[in-house]
């Protein structure tokens, strides 16, 4: 089980402050790459295919809306770059974020990417990932929406990048 507490939080209209300067480069490139795409139309799934991008963005991750059992709006790792597993020991892809996360803490983060679906906005954190029984992780996480081809977000791609650890 895994619980995160975000330090920072920043949702920034797709601005290129949404990053703080000492941010990986990793995440700069990324989020350069949708402000230009968002410059001329909205940034689909073609735009950022997974399986290429993994190899050089290990922490790639791309979640969808979900319904979890009990009938409640979840997410899904849909699919996830090797580093969530090097990282937390968890196979992450697949799942729905209840299964990963205690109750409170997806109640949370379940609101936040319910605000990014809903604005449409990349969004950056910054926070402590708990394993039980290991040593707390911290990493960054950038989270940028990816449309339908119309004006609807229908998933996001993330890229988590633990501290002291490179792109991945």
């Amino acid at each position: 089980m895994t619980t995160a507490t975000d330090k920072v939080d920043r949702g920034a209209g797709g601005n290129a402050d949404i990053l703080p300067p000492d941010a990986p480069a990793p995440l700069h490139e990324l989020l350069g790459r949708w402000q230009a795409i968002t410059a001329e139309r909205l940034p689909t799934d073609t735009d950022f295919p997974f399986d290429e991008l993994v190899g050089t963005y290990p922490g790639l991750g791309l979640v969808e809306p979900a319904v979890s059992p009990e009938g409640r709006l979840d997410y899904c790792y849909r699919r996830v770059g090797p580093s969530h597993q090097q990282h937390t020991g968890w196979a992450f892809e697949g799942r729905l974020f209840s299964d990963l996360i205690p109750a409170r803490a997806a109640e949370r983060v379940i609101q936040t990417y319910i605000e990014i679906f809903a604005t449409g906005e990349p969004h950056y954190a910054e926070s402590i990932n708990l394993v039980h029984g290991s040593e707390p992780r911290t990493y960054v996480r950038l989270l940028l929406p990816l449309f339908d081809g119309e004006e609807r977000v229908v998933r996001l791609l993330g890229c988590w990048i633990w501290r002291g650890e490179g792109a991945g």
